[in-house]
């Protein structure tokens, strides 16, 4: 699977959330394939890194304790604190992206 499609065209947040949501539903396969380690599984927790809230970091969180992968701990901590970055820069960013916005 190339997460490709998740980065473009007009609406990347609903591409991200079709990706998330067809990564969660097929993890048992995914694990399965790609469970021992590799790029493979890397660039499928690689996907939920471009999230932006809290409620979707509470949410790669939650799948991943109750899914352990050993073998991508380390990119689903990354991923995690990607997303908090993402969350940390809108936050201090918002007003101005709103003014920019709004002209």
């Amino acid at each position: 699977m190339h997460h490709y499609g998740c980065q473009c065209g007009p609406q990347p947040q609903k591409g991200r959330d079709l990706a998330w949501e067809f990564v969660k539903d097929n993890w048992p396969e995914f694990d399965r394939r790609y469970g021992g380690g590799g790029f493979g599984l890397m660039r499928l927790v690689s996907i939920c890194s471009h999230f932006n809230s809290q409620e979707k970091a509470d949410e790669v969180d939650s799948f991943f304790f109750e899914h352990p992968a050993p073998a991508a701990e380390r990119a689903i901590l990354q991923a995690l604190e990607r997303v908090r970055l993402n969350i940390k820069w809108l936050d201090q960013n918002r007003p101005e992206l709103t003014d920019w916005f709004a002209r």
